[in-house]
């Protein structure tokens, strides 16, 4: 997949990147990484198997906890769902 950034950075100058990630979460790691130095995200988009999605850069808030981390807690909380059985 490719993102596509667009920002400001912290000698406010736009700048445009673009990166190749395997795995999604990797990319907002970076995209927050940016955001944490002060640089400011204007547009970010994906591209992925000829579709084009235009990502919320609000969720990118410079936060210390990679998305990473979230989106495995989040892997395992469903896992433990989806293997308890429903009592009917």
């Amino acid at each position: 997949m490719l993102i596509l950034l667009e920002i400001i950075d912290v000698n406010n100058q736009k700048r445009c990147f673009s990166w190749w990630f395997a795995r999604l979460e990797l990319a907002f790691d970076v995209m927050n990484a940016i955001q944490s130095t002060g640089a400011r995200l204007i547009s970010a988009e994906l591209i992925d198997d000829d579709q084009r999605i235009q990502l919320p850069i609000q969720a990118f808030d410079g936060d210390d906890i990679p998305y990473s981390t979230k989106i495995q807690q989040l892997e395992r909380e469903w896992q433990q769902l989806l293997s308890l059985s429903i009592n009917e």
